[in-house]
This record gives structure tokens, C-alpha cells and sequence, in this order.
């Protein structure tokens, strides 16, 4: 059996056996034929001579057929070890043409990181000269890598470590229609007094947009009105605006090369909430110290509810919880860190309850107007 390729495909063929030994028959036949003609009744000349070469003729035509056969076998195996050939060459060029492209494709990323590393430190180098789309800039830069926690970061603003904190947000305030407040891309600037947020009288809200037409000596200048309309100016070393815009320029460096992972000795594991003091950072991994490569996991830290609860059912008498702080550590700056842990830890992960009023932004000030216009 043989199978062929035709216009309409492979078919198979099968040997017609009759037919072969038919033919091997007639001319040995007609060859036998011959001798005996010759041998009883003395033929001689073209009659016995036709004989034997037709005799002979039907005598090959079965061989040849085999032969003929074996013939095409070897044919279609030299065909199918050419084709396979040309085939695995062309498969070669192939991977080599995809070798090439996965090699260009690796110096494009390395040319694309090292040009969004390039915009990402200059961003944060702009902040040298504070202005409206210099902080929302890098701002942006940190939330497309989600650097800050939330996309909000507390820097120190005064000269005491304790007193007071700015937080500082870019993003799309999705306002409230009961009060006719249309949504907005806003840079705010919000305060943290500590000592009302740790006692129980008024927490006042002290706060103010920084606007793109305003300078940083205006946005600074409503904050310190705030502040002593709302009797927390306690004296010039209340507020150090200068001090908060360089201590948000460093927080900005610090959270977008360590999500780089650009290496470093200050290198935190998570994403920034705040920084405190020149050693340490609270994150949403937990308290870090990186230079002395020190972290207190924020799963360590206790359930706020749940303390609480048991502070009510126990009328006021719990032992509050507090780790014990590393040997080389102030214990007064351990028992502050820890105060301000606990206002972050431990990170609920649970659903969210309800529909959040603002969206961080990933794109500067231009891009980001152009997007609320066209809401």
C-alpha cells in the first residue's frame, strides 16, 4: 500500500496481486512457450524471437512495479528530509528574528525606566522652587508608583517633633451635591495638632486648598490664620513652613526610591504614612527604623475596637499595650512613635463601608484639570 498526495489530499493505493501474478504467468508462459516450439517443431527466425521478448516483457512488468515502487519510496523520503530541513531552518530564523525582538524589548524597558526615573527625580528636584505644579507634580509621581499610604503623607511642620503635622494630598475631590459643591482636582494641605487629637475637647479642622494661582509664602500665611483664629498659635515655632516644604520634598524622595527599590540605607519596606524625626518611618508594613534595619510589623499592634471595648467593661482600668522599645532607642521617642502607630495599625482589611469622596491623582496639574473639565 502507498499513500499519495493529490489535488483533493492523501489517498492510499493497494497493490493488485492478481493482476502482477497474472502478468509474471503469461511471460513465463510464452518464454516456456519459445524453448518449446524451438526444441519439438524447429522454429526458428521471428516468431520464436517475438515470443520470448513479449514473454519477457510481461515477465519484468511485475518487477519493475516493485522496483518502481521502492523508486518512489526513496524519492518521497529525500522530498520529506528536504522539506523537514527547509522547514527547521525557517523555524530557526524564527526564534533568531524573536531572540532579537526579546533583546530590543529589554533595552526599550531599560530605556523607559531610566526616562521615568529621570521625570520622577526631577519632579521632586522642582520642589526646590514650591509652587502649585511643583508640589501636585510630585505628588502625582508618588501616587502612580502608590508610595504614600492612602496617597496622603504627614510631614513635621514644627520645630517641636510633638506639636504639629501637615498632611499632604493630590487628587479629585468628588464634592457633595446637598451642598451644591461641584467635584475638583485639589492639592490640600490639612493640619494635625496632636494634642487635640489626643485629648477630649474640640478637634478643629484647619485646612486650605493650595490653588493654582497661589505662591507658598500665601498658602503658609492661611495656615498660620487658621491657626490663631483657632487659638492653637502657640508662637513662631508653631508652624516652620519652610521646614514642612523640605521635610515633604525628602518624604517624596525617600517613598519613590524605596518603591524603586533604588537601594540606600533609608529604604522603607511599605508605603509611607509619615516620617518621624531623622531614623524613622511609620508605614503600612509597620514602625521602621531602616538604617538600623528595625521594623515592628503593624500586625503586632492590638484592634483599636476591640481595646476599647475592653476599656469600657473594665470602667476605665486596661493596661494600655506597649512594646517594650529596642535598647538603643529614647523611650520617650518610642512612646511617641507608638502613639502614632496606633492611629494607623493595625490596617483593617475588611470592606469598605462607604463611597469614598476623593481619588487620588496620577497626573499633574494640567492633565488633571483637563480631566475634571471633561467629567
Amino acid at each position: 500500500m502507498a499513500n499519495v498526495n493529490g489535488d483533493s489530499g492523501w489517498r492510499t493505493e493497494r497493490v493488485n496481486i492478481p493482476w502482477v501474478i497474472g502478468s509474471w504467468s503469461i511471460g513465463a508462459l510464452l518464454i516456456a512457450g519459445a524453448f518449446a516450439t524451438e526444441h519439438f517443431y524447429r522454429w526458428r527466425g521471428v516468431s520464436i524471437d517475438t515470443m520470448v521478448s513479449v514473454g519477457s516483457a510481461f515477465l519484468l512488468a511485475g518487477v519493475l512495479f516493485f522496483l518502481q515502487r521502492r523508486f518512489l519510496v526513496e524519492v518521497e523520503e529525500a522530498v520529506e528530509r528536504a522539506a523537514t530541513s527547509a522547514a527547521d531552518a525557517r523555524v530557526d530564523e524564527r526564534v533568531q528574528e524573536v531572540d532579537a525582538r526579546l533583546d530590543e524589548l529589554g533595552e526599550r524597558m531599560n530605556e523607559v525606566l531610566a526616562e521615568r526615573k529621570t521625570r520622577q527625580d526631577r519632579a521632586i528636584q522642582a520642589m526646590d522652587v514650591p509652587t502649585f505644579e511643583s508640589v501636585a507634580g510630585a505628588l502625582a509621581e508618588a501616587n502612580k508608583l502608590g508610595a504614600f499610604a492612602y496617597d496622603h503623607v504627614t510631614v513635621q511642620a514644627s520645630r517641636d517633633l510633638n506639636e504639629l503635622g501637615l498632611e499632604f494630598s493630590w487628587g479629585i475631590d468628588l464634592g457633595d451635591g446637598r451642598f451644591g459643591q461641584p467635584q475638583r482636582a485639589v492639592l490640600m494641605v490639612s493640619a494635625h495638632v496632636y494634642a487635640d487629637e489626643r485629648g477630649s475637647g474640640a478637634r478643629w479642622v484647619i485646612e486650605t486648598p493650595w490653588e493654582a494661582g497661589d505662591t507658598a509664602d500665601q498658602v503658609g500665611l492661611r495656615l498660620r490664620e487658621q491657626l490663631e483664629n483657632r487659638g492653637r498659635w502657640r508662637g513662631n515655632d508653631t508652624l516652620d513652613w519652610p521646614r514642612a516644604l523640605r521635610n515633604l520634598k525628602r518624604s517624596l524622595d525617600i517613598a519613590i526610591s524605596s518603591r524603586r527599590r533604588d537601594g540606600g540605607e533609608f529604604t522603607i519596606q511599605g508605603a509611607l504614612f509619615e516620617l518621624v524625626g531623622d531614623e524613622w518611618a511609620i508605614t503600612d508594613a509597620g514602625l521602621e527604623c531602616p538604617p538600623r534595619g528595625f521594623i515592628l510589623p503593624e500586625s503586632a499592634f492590638p484592634d483599636r475596637n476591640m481595646a476599647a471595648l475592653r476599656r469600657i467593661r473594665n470602667k476605665g482600668e486596661v493596661e494600655e499595650w506597649s512594646p517594650s522599645p529596642p535598647e538603643w532607642v529614647d523611650v520617650a521617642l518610642w512612646d511617641e512613635l507608638v502613639l502614632r502607630a496606633r492611629q494607623h495599625f493595625p490596617i483593617p482589611n475588611g470592606p469598605i463601608l462607604g463611597s469614598p469622596g476623593w481619588i487620588a491623582l496620577k497626573d499633574p496639574p494640567e492633565a488633571g484639570s483637563a480631566r475634571i473639565t471633561g467629567s
